[in-house]
């Protein structure tokens, strides 16, 4: 979905949606100089409203004790090894 489509959601009388993501890897980026502006990602412009955010915790794709590492360095050690 693109960033411009964000702004048509109160047009609907009921919507569900899951944006899936994480704001605390790679930063968004732009090479066109006129959206330059646009260099907050979409999932920390929804965190910033009063909507309802779940945080996975759980990780299955790396090794626990990479798991481990990243939990404690990146996220306050809310993560956890699902292996």
């Amino acid at each position: 979905m693109e960033y411009s489509e964000y702004s048509s959601f109160p047009y609907f009388e009921s919507i569900e949606f899951v944006l899936v993501g994480d704001h605390k890897q790679l930063n968004p980026y732009n090479s066109v100089a006129s959206l330059s502006p646009l260099t907050v990602s979409p999932n920390v412009m929804l965190m910033n409203y009063d909507a309802m955010v779940t945080r996975f915790t759980v990780v299955h794709r790396c090794h626990p004790d990479a798991t481990e590492l990243i939990s404690k360095v990146f996220y306050g050690g809310f993560l956890v090894s699902g292996k």
